[in-house]
């Protein structure tokens, strides 16, 4: 029983150093080597589907609290933000650059510029919210007042508890029925799948080192956590020979 409490609370302190942005002295010591095969295990986090965003959007309730949280869901779904960096966005060279000034204390990345991908409906054509985004941000449309190091707790709760529950709930179950887990960082995954899988317009694909500049972290770490997404549709990637059967009619 000691040994199964100290190793949930080992998971619950590499949590808060690593999904909510605590001190990286928070992290605990690494135990013998039977325990650490047991505590090392990620959790898969869920990329949520645009669909998946529009069905969540929409289910926000007609009121002020709500209009504030389903904005920072619509900027952390375009702009892949890690929740806690609601708290620091900024506009730039005269208003025409969206960045977050937010630094990880165990990071020496300090601040970037976003940049969008947009959320698109069943036609393949962008949401009319993605559009107007920082424009919306650059009028002083309000987000919701948020303490430090609380992002995800916070957009988790909203999530959870409120106007778009039921539907939240539901997409939760979808990702557990793909062995996945869905949190308030499944907008910064869908970020990251779709800048690994979207084509750019002049028919390229994103290099890994501009996806992890975009995402504000280094190449290790966005290799270390998002490379499974590159190689999601490994088979088309290579030259292969389609065998030709011939029949022949007695």
């Amino acid at each position: 029983m000691r040994r199964h409490m100290r190793l949930a609370f080992n998971r619950f302190l590499n949590w808060c150093v690593e999904r909510e942005d605590f001190p990286s002295y928070w992290r605990p010591p690494v135990f013998n080597k039977a325990e650490e095969e047991v505590t090392t295990e990620k959790r898969v986090g869920y990329p949520l589907t645009d669909s998946q965003i529009g069905r969540l959007v929409d289910a926000f309730a007609n009121n002020e609290h709500a209009a504030k949280w389903q904005f920072a869901t619509q900027l952390c779904a375009v702009y892949g933000l890690r929740p806690e960096e609601l708290r620091y966005l900024v506009l730039k060279n005269n208003k025409t650059e969206l960045w977050t000034t937010y630094k990880k204390s165990n990071s020496k990345i300090n601040g970037r510029r976003l940049f969008p991908l947009f959320v698109l409906d069943i036609d393949g054509n962008p949401f009319d919210w993605c559009l107007t985004l920082q424009q919306r941000f650059a009028a002083g449309e309000l987000l919701p007042q948020i303490s430090k190091g609380r992002g995800a707790d916070r957009l988790g709760k909203q999530l959870r508890d409120r106007s778009p529950k039921n539907v939240w709930l539901s997409i939760c179950k979808e990702a557990e029925i793909e062995g996945q887990e869905c949190t308030p960082y499944s907008f910064r995954h869908r970020y990251a799948y779709v800048a690994h899988n979207r084509i750019n317009k002049n028919g390229t694909y994103r290099s890994p080192k501009q996806i992890a500049d975009a995402m504000g972290h280094d190449l290790e770490t966005h290799l270390k956590s998002y490379s499974r997404f590159n190689t999601k549709d490994l088979e088309n990637a290579f030259d292969f020979v389609v065998e030709r059967l011939e029949f022949s009619v007695n």
